[in-house]
């Protein structure tokens, strides 16, 4: 009988025990939870604050861009500002998201917004008296603009005449031809007979007029001739000529006295094995 008392105090023990364990374990979970839900609840609050703070930063830089897109006098103040903000938001992306790093961020962005407020205040008045101001200048502008009238249209007119004398006193290059020749024929000797045998061919003439203008300038003018043959060579002297950055090969030059005459220019270039085809002739006034 004693045993039994024994064994049944030691089962009431150990039951004692075992509620005491579950008790703590029970209340161990629920502190573990406590604290899991504490950490979440404040991730979400500093999430949710960080979030704000960089829609605050994104919103206050936007009125900076707009602010100095007006081009006021304080524009460059206002880049300089602009440009803290700018600074500020990509220390927040790059923050951890502690609570003591967001409030400092925080008190950041309070202490630039007063400079804000500030500045944004005082280019607004500017805005308004430059619009002001332009009002004004538009109304003087106005009135200049009336009084010029005649003046532009005369203007006009006189470029309009002077276009049209300056057109009208231009050189005019007419009837270009070209014949060639072979030497010899039924006589023999050196006369010239016409041939459209490339290969016969001894001598190209090369012949174009200058029409009489009364209105052109009166004097020394200077003509570059270009032959060029079916294989884009060019025949005759194939010199050439610079003229400010562009170089010309020319076959002859012919210098005249113009004196608002028309005027006859011929010449003759020496050929030989001339290949058939299509040859072009090309009539330059210096680099005209």
């Amino acid at each position: 009988e004693i045993k039994t008392e024994q064994n049944s105090s030691s089962n009431k023990s150990l039951k004692v025990i075992i509620i005491i364990l579950l008790l703590l374990l029970i209340g161990s979970l629920g502190y573990i939870y406590k604290l899991s839900n504490d950490h979440t609840t404040e991730v979400t609050k500093i999430t949710s604050e960080k979030d704000q703070l960089d829609a605050d930063l994104k919103d206050a830089i936007a009125k900076y861009d707009e602010a100095i897109a007006e081009n006021t006098s304080l524009s460059g103040e206002l880049a300089e500002e602009r440009d803290k903000l700018i600074a500020l938001q990509d220390q927040l992306k790059k923050s951890q998201g502690d609570v003591a790093s967001l409030r400092k961020y925080r008190d950041s962005y309070n202490s630039l917004k007063k400079q804000m407020d500030s500045l944004l205040a005082e280019n607004k008045q500017l805005k308004a008296e430059n619009e002001k101001l332009n009002v004004q200048i538009d109304s003087t502008m106005t009135e200049l603009n009336s009084s010029k009238d005649i003046v532009n249209q005369l203007s006009e007119q006189t470029e309009i005449l002077s276009s049209k004398v300056k057109e009208a006193s231009k050189l005019v290059i007419t009837n270009v031809q070209s014949h060639a020749f072979k030497k010899g024929g039924l006589l023999g000797g050196s006369n010239l007979k016409d041939t459209d045998k490339a290969s016969k061919a001894d001598v190209l003439n090369i012949s174009f007029a200058i029409a009489g203008n009364s209105l052109a300038e009166k004097g020394e003018k200077k003509y570059y001739v270009q032959v060029i043959d079916s294989k884009n060579n060019v025949l005759g002297d194939n010199e050439t000529v610079l003229f400010g950055e562009k170089y010309l090969s020319y076959s002859f030059i012919k210098e005249i006295d113009f004196q608002g005459k028309s005027v006859t220019i011929k010449h003759d270039i020496p050929v030989k094995n001339l290949e058939k085809g299509l040859f072009t002739v090309n009539v330059f006034e210096e680099a005209n």
